[in-house]
């Protein structure tokens, strides 16, 4: 099982990436089995953070995403190796103006999440179509997430 922390932020960066995906969420985290948590932001990149490093946000909430040990492993050795990465600064420009920004060598939060579970062989979405425009919204509203209450 891997969980994914959905955020709504409350910067502008937020803002702009909420109002251009129609979503309540801005950002995405892999959380560590010790709690800690694996992202891309603007401040440092790709990197594991302390919870509650960003604080005060909008709204947080915690997915799992039901995985066999080996695809689990997957999904954290592909992470693991993005971490001191960049952060995909034109990515939030990209949602604007619909460009693919996909790149393997800095990363955009979602898309981050979204390569780790395609390295794993389980993606989050059913469709290649949008894969490499993938949003916190995507993530969020994917059929292999299960909410917890």
């Amino acid at each position: 099982m891997a969980i994914i922390r959905l955020v709504s932020g409350k910067g502008l960066s937020s803002s702009l990436i909420k109002i251009g995906t129609f979503s309540k969420w801005s950002h995405v985290d892999l959380m560590t089995r010790d709690g800690k948590l694996l992202g891309a932001r603007m401040d440092g990149g790709v990197q594991i953070r302390e919870a509650g490093y960003d604080v005060p946000f909008v709204e947080q909430a915690y997915v799992d995403v039901p995985l066999t040990a080996s695809r689990e492993e997957a999904v954290w050795r592909f992470a693991l190796e993005q971490v001191g990465k960049g952060y995909d600064m034109s990515a939030i420009l990209g949602i604007a103006f619909r460009r693919d920004w996909r790149e393997d060598d800095k990363w955009f939060c979602s898309e981050l999440v979204a390569a780790a579970f395609e390295a794993a062989g389980k993606p989050l979405l059913n469709t290649q179509e949008m894969r490499n425009r993938i949003t916190p919204r995507d993530i969020a509203l994917s059929p292999f997430v299960q909410y917890r209450i």
